[in-house]
């Protein structure tokens, strides 16, 4: 007896749970970018020089980014497929990401 169609109903299995935690990566990913900066708001107001309520509007602003752009994801997606914008805001994200490290002023 052949054990091809074991090792093709594992490596599906495999595939699913890859899948599975690569959508899950990608859905918290907005999310935890906001629990990891909330509690640096008062260090980012130190090291920038400005106060605190004029760093909480750069937080308002990733949120309202991040659900304007949920609102634009979706036609986009049917329109251009999920895999090319998925890749496309992965890529946006990372490269935002840097810049935003390397930046020197608010």
């Amino acid at each position: 007896m052949s054990q091809e169609p074991i090792r093709i109903v594992k490596n599906l299995r495999a595939r699913k749970i890859v899948f599975l935690v690569i959508l899950v990566m990608m859905s918290v990913s907005g999310l935890i970018g906001s629990d990891i900066y909330l509690p640096m708001l008062p260090k980012i107001s130190s090291i920038f020089g400005k106060t605190v309520d004029q760093t909480q509007w750069s937080l308002t602003i990733y949120l309202i980014g991040l659900s304007v752009s949920q609102i634009i994801h979706g036609p986009l997606c049917d329109k251009f497929g999920r895999k090319k914008l998925a890749f496309f805001g992965i890529s946006l994200y990372l490269i935002a990401s840097i810049g935003c490290a390397l930046s020197d002023t608010f």
